[in-house]
């Protein structure tokens, strides 16, 4: 799970992933898609079974000890 206290936007470069806040729904995005995720905005995002993702994620503003990592998060 990734909180992007300042915001976060991911544009995937290839392959097929899914994305999915807090409480909603996954969405699944593919090469060329852009999604942005808003401040403080909990998430987490990574490739879809049996598929590859790479992307580009791009944090807005400064990076504090608010943004989260956790790998076992489990919506």
């Amino acid at each position: 799970m990734i909180c992007g206290c300042a915001g976060q936007v991911l544009h995937v470069t290839k392959g097929v992933g899914l994305v999915q806040t807090r409480g909603g729904e996954r969405q699944e995005i593919r090469a060329g898609d852009t999604v942005s995720c808003q401040p403080g905005e909990e998430h987490w995002h990574g490739a879809a079974p049996g598929t590859f993702m790479t992307h580009i994620a791009v944090t807005e503003g400064k990076i504090t000890s608010a943004s989260l990592f956790d790998r076992n998060a489990r919506w």
